[in-house]
């Protein structure tokens, strides 16, 4: 259980561990519950790689294709609030955009030859 102030729901949520959706009540998430096992109808376990076997390696080296260029891209933008555009009955209230104001970007070549 949580209390979350995301919705219009002024209460206590109660929420799937699985799926993480939330419910207003503990009948409706024991409701949830049946239908939550997912395709194979039983629950997963996630498990995290041991130290020393989180490496991932590429072993067909003979079927790896050299890319021509390779393109190094930087985006910069301001955050500019927004003031008055809240309108009646929107679920998601925005108070910020994102206002682009510059890049810079490199373009290297495989061969480097220009």
């Amino acid at each position: 259980m949580a209390e979350c102030g995301q919705s219009k729901h002024i209460g206590v949520k109660h929420f799937c561990e699985r799926s993480l959706h939330s419910y207003t009540t503990a009948e409706l998430l024991e409701r949830h519950k049946p239908e939550c096992m997912g395709q194979l109808k039983r629950l997963t376990r996630t498990e995290l790689p041991k130290e020393g076997e989180n490496k991932v390696k590429f072993k067909n080296h003979q079927k790896q294709m050299k890319a021509p260029f390779v393109v190094y891209a930087d985006f910069e933008s301001l955050i500019r609030k927004i003031r008055g555009c809240t309108k009646k009955g929107q679920a998601t209230i925005k108070t910020e955009v994102h206002q682009p104001c510059g890049f810079s970007y490199l373009i290297v070549r495989s061969n480097s030859l220009y």
